[in-house]
């Protein structure tokens, strides 16, 4: 399954959804069809999966609490997205949703607006906002 959802961010990292085809992706991580729909009913289902990965690409990187936690998830995130092709796919793939007829998921969206609500919530509890803010 991990081979898979890493062969299947490279690719879609490089050619994008539209661009991605299966037989390309099986061929990078070396599985066979059945192998794939296995563990994903669909190329659509396989790209919901990478884009499902991105929190938990960045927040397990990230230490600190409050305020300070979600300033650190930008630059963890800013400086991964150098590096990571899985995070890379993830962002890619959430952004084209609309524009290259890739699957619509709003869950990466909803995922980080909580993730970044807690953080903001918990900065909050420790006084490290202005009132109002």
């Amino acid at each position: 399954r991990r081979t898979l959802l890493h062969a299947a961010a490279e690719v879609f990292d490089e050619f994008g959804y539209a661009g991605a085809s299966v037989t390309r992706i099986l061929k990078r991580a070396g599985v066979t069809a059945g192998a794939l729909y296995f563990h994903f009913g669909s190329k659509e289902d396989l790209a919901k999966a990478v884009m499902n990965s991105q929190p938990e690409t960045l927040v397990p990187l990230v230490a600190a609490g409050g305020l300070q936690r979600l300033i650190d998830l930008t630059l963890v995130w800013s400086w991964q997205l150098q590096r990571d092709p899985l995070l890379r796919a993830g962002v890619r793939l959430t952004n084209e949703q609309t524009s290259a007829g890739g699957p619509e998921h709003a869950d990466p969206y909803e995922k980080f607006r909580a993730i970044m609500t807690g953080f903001l919530q918990d900065a909050q509890n420790d006084g490290e906002l202005q009132p109002g803010v």
